[in-house]
């Protein structure tokens, strides 16, 4: 699994990075090797999020709904959302 974060580390990358690594033994179990890179955005209009699946496998439609209400609200409000954000919860 291949993750990227911001060059500049916010409090989010702090909260990615300890949920990945708490997981890290499920990983594992899934014989799943996790890497996560360092990006900067430049000039911050490319895709805000990337998701590959296999034909044979079904979609999360929940977390993609909860990537857009994050993204909603991140690009409205200065503020940014930690792992396993929910609107409402937390």
């Amino acid at each position: 699994m291949l993750f990227s974060h911001p060059g500049d580390f916010t409090a989010v990358c702090t909260t990615e990075l300890g949920t990945v690594a708490r997981l890290e033994p499920e990983f594992t179990k899934r014989n799943t090797k996790v890497i996560a890179i360092s990006v900067r955005d430049r000039p911050g209009q490319e895709g805000k999020l990337t998701l590959t699946y296999p034909a044979a496998t079904g979609r999360d439609f929940n977390e993609i709904l909860r990537v857009i209400d994050s993204l909603q609200l991140t690009a409205s409000w200065q503020v940014a959302t930690p792992a396993d954000w929910r609107r409402g919860k937390m």
